[in-house]
């Protein structure tokens, strides 16, 4: 998919059909992955037909199926990764969970950066990082160019999941809402499972779960 300077590069992954992501600045041709988190043999195979001009990973939150095929890029290309620091202890679990989950060995790169308050730079826009936990307590979303990559923060019509360690139900629903009010309203935002879909329709769609949420409340307060 083209957006502006930007060609996006879906490779659903893993059982869960995780999205990874791989973004081509096209006047530069330069890289950001996001979110390598199953089947390294496949987004290996897509780096190297774009050009293997591979300049950032970063992972929007630390589940499993968001983080299997980090090490093997990593090593690949002799380069660290990006997580927010509250998402480090789920990183360093992430085996556990896999295992647990789905009977499946995976290995964690310890080459990572921290994100913190600043931005990161690249050939393309600088990448706006919001941090939104509830899903997880260090979930992220990447802004730059109008996309916007929200992990399981918000995925098309559903909120991600708040019944695994570390989550927040409150919390998420008070970041759906700040990114959503921080984001430019033509952003197409790409989730960690499913389809895009833009700031608008998100808008309109968690306006509709927020009604519906208060008219419950005040239901069961008669």
């Amino acid at each position: 998919m083209i957006i502006g300077d930007y060609r996006v590069v879906t490779i659903p992954t893993g059982r869960w059909r995780e999205n990874c992501y791989l973004v081509r600045h096209v006047p530069t041709g330069d890289l950001v992955l996001v979110d390598p988190g199953d089947d390294s043999h496949l987004i290996l195979k897509a780096i190297e037909d774009e050009g293997s001009k591979l300049r950032l990973i970063v992972l929007t939150h630390a589940h499993h199926d968001h983080v299997g095929a980090v090490k093997a890029v990593c090593e690949k290309f002799e380069m660290h990764f990006y997580l927010h620091k509250d998402d480090v202890k789920l990183l360093n679990r992430a085996p556990t969970y896999a295992l647990a989950f789905e009977k499946k060995k995976i290995e964690i790169s310890k080459n990572y950066r921290l994100l913190g308050s600043e931005d990161l730079v690249w050939a393309g826009d600088t990448i706006n990082v919001l941090n939104l936990p509830g899903h997880t307590g260090g979930s992220v979303c990447f802004y730059f160019g109008g996309i916007a990559f929200t992990g399981d923060t918000l995925l098309n019509e559903f909120i991600g999941r708040t019944d695994l360690p570390g989550a927040d139900a409150a919390e998420l629903g008070k970041s759906i809402t700040n990114m959503l009010r921080t984001l430019p309203h033509g952003t197409l935002l790409f989730p960690g499972h499913g389809r895009p879909w833009t700031v608008t329709a998100a808008t309109r769609w968690w306006e509709v779960q927020q009604e519906g949420a208060r008219e419950y409340r005040e239901e069961s307060d008669i």
